[in-house]
C-alpha cells in the first residue's frame, strides 16, 4: 500500500516550540521526594491533591488541573524505567499501543492527534471511576480528558478502540506491512473503506458474523489480544530463561548435541541437567507420534500459533484431560496456551513445545497457570453439540476455555436452538 498523500499532510503543521508545559513534563521524571519540596517551593505550580494516591495539581492558565503518574500504575518494569528517564521516554511513540491492549483499562481507545507540545501524540483515553481519562505516556501524566485536551490543547485526528486496533493488527499482518503503522492510525477510516472492498477484508464492514456475534466481541477473548504489538522488551526473561531456550531448540532439531541435554537409551528418556533449575527427564512428543507429517511440524517452527486447536486434538487422540491455561509473557501480563494433561501420570503433553514433562516441572518451567481443564469425552460431546448439532462457529480456543458453560446453556435453550 501506498501513502503518497503524508508528507502533504505532516506539512499542514507546523514544529511544536511551545515550552509553557515543560514544568509539568520534567516534574513527572522527578524522584518522590524532589515532587514533594516543589510541591511546597512557592515559586512552582504545584501542590499536592491526593496524598495517598500520590496526585497532584498543576497551576496553569490561572487554572487548577489535577493529575496523576502513569508510572503510579501497574506497568511492568521496562516501563516503570523509561517514565523514569526523559530522553529514553521521548523515543517511545507507540508504546501506547501495546499498554492499550495488555492493561486492564475499560473502554481502552487509542487518540492520535497534536497538541502544543507535540506534533502527533498517541494517547490512551479510558474511563476510571465513571471519568473519562487521558494517559500520556511520553509525559508521564494520567489527567480527566477533558481538562486534558484544554491544557495541552490536544487535536484528534483519529481514535481508535480495541476492535480497531485488532483489526489494525489482522491488516498489517495479512499485508506484511509494518512499515506504515503511523499511517494507518491516522488514515484508519478511509483505508479500511478501501481495504472492505477486497474479499480478504470484508471482515472490516460486516457488523455480526453467522450467529449473530458482534464482530466487536471477538477481542474480548481472542487470538492476537495479549501479542499486539509486543515487543522483544515485552518477553518474560525468566531466571530459568536459557533452560527453555535451550530445551525449546533442542525439541526441534535432537539430533543437534547440546550442553546440558543427554539421551538415556536404558529409560528411553532425555534428562536436562542445570545447576540453577536443577535435573529433569522428559521425551519428545514427536517420538511416539506416527503420522510423518504430524512428527515434521512438531520438529520445526511450524508447530507454534495453533496450540488451542492442536491440544484439543490430541487430548481427543489418548483420551485425556485438555488445559486452557495462561503463562507469563512479561513481569505483568500473561497469554494464554493450552495443553493437555494426564493426571494418573502427572504429564504434560504439550505440542507447541514438542514435548512430555512432568507436570510439576512444566509449571515450574514455563510459569503455566491452569484456568479450564475439560476431559476428552466431555470435550467430544461439546463439539458434536456445539459445532455439529447447533453448527456455531467457535473456536478450539474458546472450547477449551468455555466448552463446557456454553454446553450447558445449549442444553437449558435446546428446545429454542433446535432446527
Amino acid at each position: 500500500m501506498e501513502f503518497n498523500n503524508i508528507s502533504t499532510f505532516l506539512r499542514q503543521y507546523p514544529i511544536a516550540e511551545d515550552k509553557t508545559l515543560d514544568p509539568l513534563k520534567d516534574f513527572t521524571t522527578y524522584p518522590k521526594y524532589k515532587r514533594d519540596i516543589d510541591c511546597k517551593s512557592m515559586h512552582r505550580p504545584f501542590s499536592k491533591h491526593n496524598r495517598e494516591r500520590e496526585e497532584y495539581i498543576f497551576h496553569g492558565m490561572e487554572k487548577e488541573y489535577p493529575f496523576a503518574l502513569f508510572s503510579n500504575y501497574l506497568l511492568q518494569e521496562v516501563d516503570q524505567k523509561i517514565l523514569c528517564d526523559e530522553k529514553q521516554r521521548e523515543k517511545e511513540f507507540f508504546r501506547p499501543l501495546k499498554l492499550a491492549c495488555s492493561m486492564d483499562f475499560v473502554d481502552p481507545r487509542i487518540a492520535i492527534g497534536n497538541s502544543k507540545t507535540n506534533i502527533f501524540h498517541l494517547l490512551i483515553l479510558f474511563y476510571e471511576d465513571g471519568i473519562d481519562k487521558v494517559a500520556d505516556y511520553p509525559n508521564n501524566i494520567v489527567m480527566e480528558k477533558e481538562k486534558y485536551y484544554e491544557l495541552f490543547q490536544y487535536e484528534e485526528l483519529n481514535v481508535l478502540d480495541f476492535y480497531d486496533l485488532y483489526c489494525l493488527y489482522i491488516v498489517m499482518d495479512q499485508l506484511h506491512d509494518f512499515d506504515h503503522i503511523f499511517e494507518y492510525l491516522i488514515f484508519q477510516k478511509e483505508i479500511w473503506k478501501e481495504l472492505s472492498k477486497q474479499k480478504e477484508f470484508s471482515f472490516l464492514k460486516r457488523k455480526y458474523n453467522s450467529n449473530g456475534v458482534n464482530y466487536r466481541n471477538f477481542t474480548l477473548f481472542g487470538d492476537y489480544c495479549d501479542w499486539l504489538f509486543f515487543e522483544v522488551k515485552d518477553m518474560h526473561h525468566s531466571k530459568y530463561e536459557e533452560v527453555k531456550e535451550e530445551l525449546d531448540e533442542f525439541t526441534k532439531n535432537p539430533k543437534e548435541k547440546t550442553k546440558h541435554i543427554r539421551y538415556h537409551k536404558k529409560e528411553k528418556k532425555y534428562v536436562l541437567k542445570d545447576k540453577q533449575f536443577g535435573s529433569f527427564p522428559f521425551r519428545l512428543l514427536s517420538d511416539i507420534v506416527e503420522d510423518e507429517e504430524v512428527k515434521q511440524v512438531l520438529l520445526s517452527d511450524a508447530r507454534y500459533g495453533e496450540c488451542h486447536v492442536n491440544s484439543n486434538i490430541l487430548a481427543g487422540s489418548i483420551n485425556e484431560n485438555v488445559v486452557g491455561g495462561k503463562m507469563k509473557s512479561n513481569d505483568r501480563d500473561y497469554f494464554y496456551h493450552s495443553w493437555v494433561e494426564l493426571e494418573k501420570n502427572n504429564l504434560v503433553f504439550d505440542f507447541n513445545h514438542n514435548l512430555i514433562i512432568d507436570k510439576d516441572i512444566y509449571y515450574k518451567l514455563y510459569d503455566a497457570v491452569p484456568i479450564s481443564k475439560t476431559k476428552a469425552s466431555d470435550m467430544e460431546e461439546i463439539g458434536k453439540m456445539l459445532l455439529c448439532d447447533s453448527q456455531f462457529q467457535v473456536h478450539p480456543m474458546i472450547l477449551n476455555y468455555f466448552g463446557m458453560e456454553m454446553m450447558k446453556d445449549v442444553k437449558r435453550n435446546e428446545k429454542i436452538l433446535r432446527k
